[in-house]
């Protein structure tokens, strides 16, 4: 196997046997081209099996083959590049399903030895399978699959399966690194000797896959008992797939390196906080790939790509690239196969507009600074963002929270079918509910930028069974209101079936999270959570909001501070804040709009040292909030982000970036009147 293929010379005069022996060449390479793609179909085809509660049982969402080979490629080419001996590459796919990642690896594998060495037989494919390729999962049906699907890739007989037996295996990956407690799959009893040995500690070289998607709170209980107690980052509600990056430091050898699809959320959520210290303590992360706008799956998972090597040093510098749907027109874009085929060959910095399947995106490729683990949140931004960025704190007085009593999500009932949705005024009439726990409710679709709409003969109540006592929220004393006690009494037995309620201590009947009336009551901002554009409105007549939305009650009550501060948040520059360092941005160029984020918005210097300032922009802001000429209303927000461009002392092109960023990142921002349910 040592030596190198010979190539046919430089001899002009090629003897017909010469040439006949390199068109068979040509056609064995495109015989073996088009095995390797057959079989990739076939293993797709089997993905189709599973029935959609299958799917969501076991967290698979199988992943394109565009995505496969990015990964796989990224991962094994610096191994390909510098090893002597590509044979002793030990590669894993922890939660293999029908072996997509694995039959990549082969494919790769066996393809750089044909390419290099003058023969490639049956033996070495079969090389291959015993000694470089494992895989585990929990599904039988999936690992059967994956080991036909190896063979029918080496081209091997299905009387060769010894090659894969014992290298791709039933198993929960998660209970490798930690024996002593493990569950056995489907309570039987593994080979764990075996198993030990062929997955021991730091005996990988590559960690590749797409781990299931399947939240803890989904999980049955023992497994979930196994998983926190094992895992150092299993905090909060915490998705599955993210220990699977906690195993591959146990797993990979020094320098090994993982590459995985997870979910954005990992760089923003409180509950991943612990994973991100994880990271930055244990693993050099090298590349992130976003491409939570691209719809490159079905399932409702906001993607990226992480690759990271096992290293306790951090390196200073990620290559981060994000891939952006644009709704401007582009008569410049390139057209593309797919989303990540311009990466592979890209310099750093790169940006682009590609084309693919009818559809613009920009594509940007920037090396980020490693975020510092103090951190709330991972963000990464080009130069020129992160320039902006700094200037706008720098000419900021405080922050947001800083200046508000509070910032609050709104009632999350548990059973809005029970307390909210059935709640028309008609509906109300008709059973007789007692006034005093009726209020008419906000939810998001009823929203706009600067102002609301609510009618009480469309719009809904919320039947709230709480009342404020002694600055606490208490649940009423039921006798005390009959017929609201008669309607809740018919729906006990699903009310009841909220446990995690009395569990807590708390009445059948309570919502799950409540407010102070006395918070509904008062002045407040109010925004919805999620929102393609920063809609933030005033309410001054005592609405309640429902889970979908935010508010904010300030320390200072007036109306130029109300007015000004609303000013704000609907300016540009917040909403071009908002967007790029929040870090959690949803399909349809929609974005979260949560306490955390609100709370960290740069309030400028003169908004707050300026008398005059403030009153110009509430007065502003007056006029907003009660037209309905859209000419005027645009003239009149021209004029307030015309106002914080200069609060914040931004430059003419550092005006034109955030705009045109918007442009990017936005939807058309939605007129007075025009959200719906």
């Amino acid at each position: 196997m040592s030596r190198l293929i010979g190539t046919a010379g430089s001899n002009p005069a090629l003897s017909v046997e010469s040439a006949d022996l390199v068109l068979a060449g040509v056609e064995s390479e495109r015989v073996w081209e088009k095995n390797m793609a057959l079989v990739e179909v076939r293993a797709r085809q089997h993905e189709q099996n599973y029935s959609e509660p299958e799917r969501k049982r076991l967290g698979a969402h199988y992943t394109p083959d565009s995505v496969v080979d990015y990964i796989v490629r990224h991962i094994l080419r610096p191994l390909l590049k510098c090893r002597d001996d590509v044979r002793s590459i030990r590669i894993l796919d922890p939660a293999c399903g029908s072996g997509l990642f694995l039959l990549k690896a082969y494919e790769i594998l066996a393809d750089y030895l044909r390419k290099t060495h003058r023969d490639f037989g049956q033996k070495d494919a079969k090389y291959i399978l015993e000694n470089c390729l494992f895989g585990i999962d929990i599904d039988e049906r999936a690992v059967l699959a994956t080991k036909k699907y190896l063979l029918q890739k080496a081209s091997l007989p299905e009387s060769d399966l010894a090659a894969v037996d014992k290298n791709i295996v039933v198993e929960d990956a998660l209970s490798i690194a930690h024996p002593a407690t493990f569950i056995p799959i489907h309570n039987q009893a593994s080979d764990r000797p075996l198993l030990d040995r062929i997955f021991s500690k730091h005996s990988f070289d590559c960690i590749i896959g797409n781990p299931p998607y399947v939240r803890i709170q989904n999980t049955p209980s023992e497994k979930r008992g196994y998983y926190t107690s094992s895992y150092m980052t299993a905090a909060g509600r915490f998705d599955v797939s993210t220990l699977f990056i906690e195993l591959s430091e146990y797993l990979l050898k020094e320098n090994g390196r993982f590459g995985f699809i997870v979910s954005n959320k990992i760089l923003s959520t409180a509950g991943a906080k612990r994973l991100r210290s994880f990271l930055l303590a244990r693993f050099r992360i090298e590349e992130i790939v976003d491409l939570s706008d691209t719809k490159l799956f079905a399932a409702a998972v906001l993607p990226m790509i992480l690759i990271a090597s096992r290293s306790g040093k951090n390196g200073n510098r990620i290559a981060y690239s994000s891939i952006t749907e644009s709704h401007a027109i582009s008569t410049s874009a390139l057209p593309a196969e797919n989303v990540l085929c311009l990466l592979d060959n890209s310099e750093i910095p790169f940006e682009r507009d590609i084309s693919v399947a009818n559809k613009v995106f920009k594509l940007e490729r920037f090396y980020a600074d490693t975020p510092s683990l103090k951190a709330n949140v991972w963000t990464f931004h080009n130069e020129c963002h992160s320039r902006i960025l700094s200037k706008i704190r720098q000419n900021s007085a405080c922050t947001l929270g800083n200046i508000s009593k509070k910032i609050s999500v709104g009632l999350k009932t548990t059973a809005d079918d029970i307390f909210i949705k059935p709640m028309t005024g008609d509906f109300i009439k008709r059973k007789g509910l007692e006034a005093a726990l009726v209020f008419p409710v906000l939810e998001s679709h009823n929203i706009n930028r600067w102002t609301y709409t609510w009618d009480p003969h469309r719009d809904l109540f919320v039947l709230y069974p709480h009342i404020e006592r002694n600055g606490k929220v208490v649940p009423v004393e039921l006798d005390t209101y009959p017929r609201i006690k008669e309607y809740l009494e018919a729906n006990r037995t699903r009310l009841e079936a909220r446990t995690y309620l009395t569990k807590s201590g708390r009445r059948w009947y309570e919502v799950w999270v409540h407010q102070s009336p006395s918070d509904f009551s008062r002045r407040k901002i109010i925004t919805p959570d999620i929102s393609s554009c920063n809609r933030f409105a005033f309410d001054d007549r005592g609405f309640y909001v429902n889970g979908t939305c935010f508010y904010l009650i300030l320390t200072e009550e007036s109306d130029a501070s109300y007015y000004s501060i609303l000013g704000l948040l609907n300016s540009k520059v917040i909403e071009y804040f908002h967007k790029i360092s929040c870090g959690n941005s949803l399909y349809a160029k929609r974005f979260r709009y949560w306490t955390s984020y609100i709370e960290e918005y740069p309030v400028p210097k003169r908004l707050l040292n300026s008398t005059d300032i403030r009153s110009l922009i509430a007065d502003n802001v007056a006029r907003l909030v009660n037209t309905d000429e859209e000419a005027e209303r645009t003239k009149l927000e021209n004029e307030n982000d015309q106002v914080f461009y200069k609060l914040f002392d931004l430059t003419e092109d550092e005006v034109k970036e955030i705009e045109k960023t918007l442009s990017v990142c936005s939807l058309p921002s939605p007129k007075k009147g025009d959200a719906t349910k």
